[in-house]
């Protein structure tokens, strides 16, 4: 999963790290964590993440044309 991207989506939708954590259901440590490229959430979290950034899972392993 790409970190940085994952850091844009987020703030694309005016979400803090904490927003994310507390929709997520994770430490906002987690989401700081996975930004940074130093974990991968677990199949559950990555789900939810999805649900809550509005995705389809294979956009935080990609570049989407409208994110350049």
């Amino acid at each position: 999963m790409r970190g940085d991207l994952l850091r844009r989506l987020r703030r694309l939708r005016g979400m803090t790290q904490a927003d994310l954590a507390q929709e997520v259901g994770v430490w906002p440590q987690t989401v700081r964590a996975w930004e940074a490229g130093k974990a991968e959430p677990r199949p559950h979290a990555f789900r939810r993440l999805c649900e809550v950034l509005a995705i389809a899972p294979e956009e935080l392993y990609t570049e989407r044309p409208d994110q350049e």
